[in-house]
């Protein structure tokens, strides 16, 4: 759980949109160096309030 908190709560980490959900999907590096894609959920606004639906190593030949 720590490591998708580092990649949903570091503002700079780009977010798109899953090709294969439709879900908002965070990619970037863990604390531990770790680079991952986290697939959400806005779950309310106000506080804003994210669900992890699921979260995977992206291989180095994948990334951005």
């Amino acid at each position: 759980m720590e490591d998708v908190e580092d990649v949903l709560l570091n503002e700079a980490n780009p977010i798109d949109i899953s090709n294969a959900s439709g879900y908002p999907i965070a990619f970037g590096y863990t604390s531990g160096g770790t680079y991952l894609a986290v697939v959400f959920e806005l779950v309310d606004d106000a506080p804003e309030t994210l669900r992890p639906i699921t979260a995977f190593e992206v291989p180095e030949r994948e990334r951005p």
